[in-house]
């Protein structure tokens, strides 16, 4: 029932969007592409042909500025839907978006570019012949890392200030292992932002926080860190995680 309840409203959904196209609405170009794209749709095949429908109402709304085409965009040449992959055209459009203040865009060029940054050679490599061998100790090409990355970064923390809970999640695990241009291990800042990320419902988070907390009330033997730990793996079973069973085990433990 509930199955076919969604296909409902998705079909009620694509009529309503493509008139709306059919009446020159740019806004419904990029929410009718949007659920083109949807790969779990039953009532729209997601063959080539209709990716290429979807690629080209998105494009005709990112000429006409709508700022939510961008992030799709982005990943239609990233992952190669409807068009050819093309990583620059990817951080493109990642970053246009991510300047007219989307979220999920930053958050989408800032893990794009974390990957760039930590596989450079596949991304050197890209349109070049397979025998030409990047050097990666060049100073360009180091002082290019080193730029991708504090970008990357920067991009993290905006979409996190907007309120992007991944992004959140994300730079608690920077801070806490000194990853992808974060200086030094800084467990107190990991465990604010896992901390922010638990408190907006995020069960991962919750539980990477716990373990923070139960790893400094066994350092420091403080009954008040052992209790704060008891109550985030609390949460974390609530919520639902990857680390269902150690959460469990660690509330009755």
């Amino acid at each position: 029932m509930l199955e076919l309840l969604n296909s409902c409203c998705f079909i009620h959904l694509l009529h309503s969007y493509s008139v709306a196209e059919q009446h020159g609405c740019c806004r419904a170009k990029c929410l009718l592409a949007s659920l083109y794209l949807r790969p779990s749709s039953d009532a729209v095949s997601n063959s080539s042909k209709v990716q290429q429908k979807a690629f080209d109402l998105l494009a005709s709304a990112a000429l006409n500025g709508i700022t939510q085409s961008f992030c799709l965009m982005g990943e239609c040449y990233l992952l190669g839907r409807g068009t050819s992959k093309d990583l620059d055209e990817a951080v493109h459009y990642y970053r246009k978006g991510a300047k007219a203040g989307d979220s999920m865009s930053m958050f989408r060029l800032a893990k794009l570019l974390l990957d760039i940054a930590d596989n450079p050679r596949a991304s050197l490599s890209e349109g070049t012949d397979a025998d030409d061998n990047p050097d990666l100790s060049s100073p360009f090409i180091t002082d290019t890392i080193s730029a991708t990355t504090a970008e990357a970064v920067q991009w993290m923390r905006s979409a996190s200030a907007l309120g992007h809970v991944d992004a959140t999640v994300e730079l608690g695990k920077m801070y806490e292992c000194a990853q992808s241009g974060v200086p030094a291990e800084d467990s107190h800042t990991a465990l604010t932002y896992y901390q922010a990320a638990a408190d907006a419902g995020h069960g991962e988070a919750a539980f990477f926080a716990a373990n923070i907390l139960y790893s400094q009330a066994s350092q420091f033997a403080k009954l008040e860190l052992m209790l704060r730990a008891a109550d985030l793996y609390r949460r974390a079973a609530e919520l639902g995680t990857n680390h269902m069973y150690e959460s469990t085990y660690w509330v009755y433990v």
